[in-house]
């Protein structure tokens, strides 16, 4: 029985698609477990590189749908979400790929610990037209079972930075599926999918579930010149997941130090006070909290 699905969101990737397949490709786990491609209308040959992968032998399944037009980004995630019935689930972005032990491991993580999400740290592929680098072992978090106070840390400065990407971590499908449908109704910055990202890790830490960390680094993320957290204003994005934290805050009722809360308050008063400075960002905060 097929317990593992991999969600592929993609647009006009075809070369790094090529790839992230391949790492699926030279996984170590031994059990079958399906791939689900939703491919957002792409115009390049994306297509042709799932049928090539199709037709090799290999340890997965892939299920590929082609949207007949361009959709919101977080539309052609929800479109995944609905179509996964495994007991696990994973999103793997078009410009990430795994190392051969990843689903093997953090399977065997979620297992052993009996937690709804494990995330690993990672190495960021720096590719663009300038440069061309690797930053392994990203995030400096010590292993072991989180707690909302590391998110809360991370965005404080308190504490190490934690790794917000889905395409590090694998969580069970019907939490997943709690999570992202919290998300599109509580996330500021929705329609840029940030924050979203966020929530599908670590929602379980503000809602009574459990997450673990492990310090291993087992994906790697693109950082290209198109993608988002290369692209958009540091600023910006800082700012949609202060937002996006908030919120979790505020609706799961979770307490925190006098201290705790200035901290974060200090941190919005800051942004608006740099929008006042420079008229051109966005207003992003409308939360703050009591």
């Amino acid at each position: 029985m097929v317990e593992l699905s991999v969600l592929i969101p993609t647009y006009n990737r075809a070369d790094s698609l090529d790839r992230v397949l391949d790492s699926l490709n030279n996984q170590t786990y031994q059990k079958s477990f399906q791939c689900i491609i939703a491919d957002n209308c792409s115009s390049d040959q994306t297509k042709s590189v799932v049928e090539k992968w199709k037709s090799k032998d290999k340890n997965f399944e892939i299920e590929y749908y082609k949207h007949e037009k361009v959709l919101l980004p977080i539309d052609n995630w929800e479109s995944l979400i609905k179509r996964s019935d495994t007991k696990y689930s994973k999103f793997l972005f078009d410009d990430d790929w795994i190392k051969p032990t990843f689903i093997k491991e953090m399977l065997s993580l979620l297992n052993l610990k009996n937690v709804d999400c494990v995330v690993s740290n990672i190495d960021i592929f720096v590719e663009k037209k300038s440069e061309e680098r690797i930053v392994e072992e990203y995030f400096k978090l010590r292993e072991g079972l989180l707690n909302f106070n590391n998110i809360i840390e991370h965005f404080t400065e308190e504490g190490p930075r934690i790794n917000v990407s889905p395409s590090a971590s694998i969580i069970l499908t019907e939490k997943m599926k709690e999570a992202f449908y919290y998300s599109l109704k509580n996330t500021e910055c929705t329609k840029k999918v940030i924050g979203n990202d966020l929530v599908i890790n670590y929602f379980y830490l503000f809602n009574k579930g459990n997450v673990y960390y492990t310090n291993r680094s087992l994906a790697v993320c693109g950082a290209g010149d198109d993608s988002i957290t290369v692209s958009e204003d540091d600023r910006v994005l800082f700012y949609c997941y202060l937002n996006t934290l908030i919120g979790l805050i505020s609706n799961f009722s979770i307490e925190l130090s006098n201290n705790k809360i200035h901290k974060i308050n200090k941190k919005i008063l800051i942004y608006k006070l740099r929008k006042l400075i420079n008229p051109k960002y966005k207003k992003i905060m409308t939360n703050k909290l009591n």
